[in-house]
């Protein structure tokens, strides 16, 4: 009963918890349109209207991001003097705690409130080494070898190697009891949201895509298990476009009942 109070009280009273969003995205999100588009919308609906959306370069690395980061992070922050709440997806979570773990002096408690990474490969991808192979055999002929656009693409594509990932010490950060983790399991394509409690949480469990099995979680007990939702990918996350009264919607829900 009281968890249902808590619920109604936090979709009724917009005002009172009232905070500033700020949504950065993955790779290559200059080609998706809909990117954050049904999110945003969730939020709006929800009677939250301070929202900065972010678009980190596709044609950067990770590291090469984390100055631009910085600077819009604390654009958004003056921008309405609200803690930030920050949602980064795949590539732009990566982006996203590389640069508050470089930067922890600028982000405390008082500008970042909490950071929720969503599908995020924070041990690296199993599957970028074949993403490289058929990028290469595709594209890697006919004078693309000297072409400066190929040659980045395949520069950024080799930062996201597992090797290059754990080189960064991303979970190394300061924000252990303000990061949350949302992702989804490989093979049933299902989410859970989990509190990291410490930067022991993705420890030995070697390269995933942002995929770590929930019965790993619960297993080991690596924080509060907020459930399990069904019919979501990698990319369905946050650029899908699905109806706010959907079965998929609640995954929203039940992320907002946990950071609040």
């Amino acid at each position: 009963m009281k968890s249902l109070f808590l619920i109604c009280l936090f979709f009724v009273s917009g005002t009172v918890w009232a905070r500033h969003f700020v949504l950065v995205a993955g790779l290559n999100n200059e080609q998706v349109s809909a990117y954050f588009v049904s999110f945003e919308n969730y939020l709006k609906s929800h009677g939250h209207v301070h929202i900065t959306k972010i678009s980190p370069s596709s044609l950067n690395t990770i590291a090469e991001n984390k100055s631009y980061l910085r600077r819009k992070f604390l654009e958004a922050f003056e921008l309405h003097q609200e803690p930030l709440t920050i949602f980064a997806h795949s590539k732009g979570a990566l982006e996203t705690a590389h640069t508050l773990a470089t930067y922890p002096q600028d982000f405390p408690a008082g500008i970042v409130e909490r950071a929720v990474y969503a599908n995020a490969p924070f041990q690296g991808s199993p599957y970028m080494p074949e993403s490289i192979r058929k990028f290469e055999e595709q594209w890697g002929h006919f004078g693309n070898q000297y072409n400066p656009v190929y040659l980045n693409a395949l520069r950024v594509m080799k930062s996201l190697l597992t090797e290059n990932i754990l080189s960064l010490k991303l979970t190394e950060d300061s924000l252990s009891a303000r990061t949350y983790y949302a992702r989804t399991v490989q093979d049933a394509r299902k989410v859970s949201v989990i509190l990291k409690d410490s930067a022991e949480f993705l420890k030995n469990y070697g390269p995933n895509d942002g995929l770590i099995p929930v019965n790993n979680q619960m297993m080991k007990d690596f924080g509060n298990d907020a459930g399990i939702f069904n019919n979501i990918d990698h990319t369905d996350f946050f650029v899908r476009k699905w109806a706010l009264d959907s079965p998929t919607s609640k995954v929203m829900d039940e992320i907002f009942f946990i950071i609040d």
